[in-house]
């Protein structure tokens, strides 16, 4: 749940399963839309994260979520580049102190584990 993405409606998974309705109505009616050329990526919530580093034999030793931009609606950049710039320094000032909300919704989760000692 990046910041960036829930409020991009063509990234945003609140409303994935209405932009798959689109896609099968238009494939439907013989305009199916084109994937982008993208790396697939498998996004993960923070807590199924550190499970999967919990079934590996990792403790979580701290972590951080880090990145707030670009802000885009339907993929255009919607602020000019230094309100940018500053947004996503204020809201990383925001995360790196622990602001509810704010502090999960960066684009990268950053760990840092250590083997988990029986």
């Amino acid at each position: 749940w990046r910041l960036t993405f829930l409020i991009d409606p063509l990234m945003s998974p609140a409303i994935a399963p209405a932009r798959q309705v689109a896609k099968t109505v238009l494939a439907w009616a013989g305009h199916p839309v084109r994937p982008r050329a993208e790396v697939p990526a498998h996004l993960l919530r923070g807590a199924e994260f550190e499970r999967l580093l919990a079934d590996a034999g990792l403790q979580v030793v701290s972590a951080t979520t880090l990145g707030f931009g670009p802000v885009t609606f339907w993929r255009r950049e919607i602020l000019p580049v230094l309100t940018g710039v500053r947004a996503d320094a204020w809201l990383q000032k925001q995360a790196d102190i622990g602001t509810c909300v704010i502090r999960s919704l960066g684009a990268q989760h950053i760990v840092l584990v250590r083997p988990r000692q029986a």
